[in-house]
């Protein structure tokens, strides 16, 4: 699907007010942003199941990765501003 104008800003948004306190130290074992290694066996599921493990939580990552005000839109913002810097 093609992303919203502004939607990479959008990302790096969601990722600094929600992901970055997990993914930025790699917290609780999260992937950290820019971890090829880490990413790659997330990425070869696909980033629909990856946006499901988003949604619905995973391991220790709550459900929608504790921003529950934040969108489906905004949340696969943020998972592909990740995934754009760790591929």
């Amino acid at each position: 699907a093609a992303q919203p104008a502004g939607s990479s800003e959008i990302g790096a948004d969601i990722y600094s007010k929600a992901c970055k306190m997990c993914h930025g130290p790699g917290m609780m074992g999260a992937p950290r942003l820019g971890d090829r290694d880490a990413w790659a066996p997330r990425v070869a599921r696909g980033k629909d199941a990856l946006l499901e493990s988003t949604l619905s939580g995973l391991n220790r990552m709550p459900a929608r990765g504790g921003c529950a005000a934040c969108s489906d839109d905004e949340l696969r913002s943020a998972l592909e501003y990740m995934l754009e810097h760790s591929e």
